[in-house]
């Protein structure tokens, strides 16, 4: 493949890395044109406190690059991080009271977060092959299964929660955002 056609492809991958920088600086801009009605407040507090809880569940159990995680959050979705994610952006939606910020967020996190997961599943395919492939057909991709679609060994582990991916500093963040959208209430 030449330069210019990994081109585009570059420019996929740096949007699918900044998601999580869209995804905070998007719902800030949506904060400050927000019309926050108490019902949708609360609604969007419960989805973004519903969102981050499964973020932690899942950053528990991850192990990166050295095995494939599959217990846990993993045994009933693919990607409980970004169904977290998926979460949050509802909730920031919700919160805001406005249908034109909710329809943007949902559109940027569905576009980023599609490229993240094609690029995630690239990488884990050539990494662990047919346990992954075999991972794919049992577990669905975004939305889960109540009924564990695999089982295996793996423990929950409060270190490696707080420091995957700065899950710690991404719920104080979290908190932090859902009390200023409180403020709107009162400007």
């Amino acid at each position: 493949m030449s330069r210019e056609e990994r081109k585009p492809e570059r420019l996929l991958n740096a949007v699918a890395r900044r998601r999580t920088l869209l995804l905070v600086i998007l719902p800030l801009i949506g904060m400050l044109v927000a019309e926050p009605r108490p019902a949708l407040y609360l609604v969007g507090v419960l989805a973004v406190v519903a969102g981050q809880a499964v973020r932690f569940w899942a950053a528990g159990y991850i192990v990166k690059a050295t095995q494939l995680t599959t217990t846990g959050p993993y045994a009933h979705v693919r990607n409980p991080l970004y169904l977290g994610s998926l979460l949050i952006t509802l909730g920031w939606g919700t919160m805001s009271g406005r249908l034109v910020v909710a329809v943007l967020l949902l559109a940027v996190f569905a576009l980023t977060h599609a490229l993240a997961i094609r690029s995630e599943e690239s990488y884990l395919g050539e990494r662990f092959g047919e346990e992954f492939h075999a991972y794919c057909r049992q577990v669905p991709r975004l939305f889960p299964r109540l009924r564990p679609g695999t089982s295996g060994s793996g423990d929950y582990s409060w270190r490696r929660a707080l420091q995957c991916d700065g899950e710690g500093w991404t719920s104080l963040g979290v908190a932090a955002l859902a009390g200023l959208y409180a403020t709107r209430f009162w400007w």
